[in-house]
């Protein structure tokens, strides 16, 4: 009966050792991407074909959002010209707004610099300002050195910004 003993005990050392390499072996394995994962860019691309502009605001929040909260985890590369496109043409001022924030949510340096040679085609200031923030918080404040046109308009985003003053609120008191 001992040597029946000697023999389980090392047999069942041996399983409980295989099953604690087989679950670091699986933990250590990456996961699979799921479908959405996969082909949310897509998805989201030709969502920004919609002729309805709240589609397309919708589709412009959801690219920042996803971009923000899942970071490299989705590949939203195939949306980046189409954001692009949305930034330099699109006829509604909140679809060129959300474009520029999604293309700063997702960081690629090819959208920033297409979207870089649109700024100064934008007609509302309030769009140019944004995407001039965008590029140099990715960038850094020596963004535009060098280039004349866009210094100028960096500056006045500077200049507003200084311009700016904000009170300290101011608290009701009851007697």
């Amino acid at each position: 009966m001992t040597s029946r003993k000697l023999f389980i005990v090392p047999l069942a050392l041996s399983f409980c050792l295989v099953l604690q390499a087989q679950a670091q072996y699986e933990r250590a394995q990456p996961a699979e991407p799921t479908a959405w994962t996969t082909f949310i860019g897509q998805q989201l691309a030709e969502s920004l074909e919609s002729p309805l502009a709240d589609i397309r605001v919708g589709a412009l929040e959801n690219i920042t959002a996803l971009a923000r909260e899942f970071g490299d985890e989705i590949d939203l590369k195939p949306v980046v010209p189409v954001l692009v496109d949305v930034f330099a043409n699109d006829p509604d001022e909140r679809c060129r707004l959300a474009a520029a924030a999604g293309l700063h949510a997702i960081g690629d340096d090819d959208g920033f610099f297409r979207m870089r040679r649109h700024i100064v085609s934008q007609e509302s200031k309030r769009v140019q300002h944004v995407a001039l923030a965008a590029l140099m918080d990715k960038y850094g404040p020596d963004t535009f050195e060098g280039d004349e046109q866009m210094g100028r308009i960096a500056q006045s985003v500077l200049d507003y910004y200084d311009s700016v003053r904000l009170a300290a609120p101011v608290i009701a008191t009851t007697n």
